[in-house]
């Protein structure tokens, strides 16, 4: 995806981190949007800044997997 820097995964825990065009930074505003937009969704994130921290449960379903994905396209 073009709005996308770097992936970077261990384990179970995803981050994405999202090309902005200030300095890549944990303190980027892009945050507030991104943590307004997943919870509007029902779905809690740690954005840091530019960074998007997934922390899936092992439980997850395909369901909501499909659901954290979608609305992660929509927000890029």
């Amino acid at each position: 995806h073009p709005q996308i820097k770097e992936v970077r995964q261990c384990g179970t825990i995803l981050a994405i981190e999202l090309l902005v065009n200030e300095e890549s930074s944990y303190f980027s505003s892009i945050r507030d949007k991104a943590y307004t937009h997943f919870v509007d969704h029902g779905i809690l994130l740690r954005p840091l800044g530019n960074v998007l921290f997934f922390n899936a449960p092992y439980c997850l379903t395909k369901e909501e997997f499909e659901l954290v994905k979608t609305v992660t396209l929509n927000f890029l």
